[in-house]
């Protein structure tokens, strides 16, 4: 890793603090999107539990899978209660 590192903060590469930005954006951008604009919120995996209002956009459970949704990998969404 520290030689990927040397290669963003080397002067013997034209841009190399352009590319360091690209990176910061890059690494912050996940925390910053939601993966869907309305309803449920995951994208991975999981097992997700459904009744997690975290799992929801503004946390409200609407039972809405959005088309903005875009799965990365097939869901597993539990019940943990009735």
């Amino acid at each position: 890793m520290r030689s990927e590192l040397a290669f963003f903060y080397s002067d013997s590469f034209p841009g190399s603090l352009s590319r360091l930005v690209c990176l910061l954006m890059l690494l912050a951008l996940p925390g910053i999107t939601r993966a869907a604009t309305t309803g449920f919120n995951q994208d991975a995996a999981g097992p997700w539990d459904y009744n997690d209002t975290l799992n929801w956009v503004g946390g409200t459970i609407n039972g809405t899978w959005d088309a903005s949704l875009t799965l990365s990998a097939p869901q597993t969404v539990t019940f943990a209660a009735d």
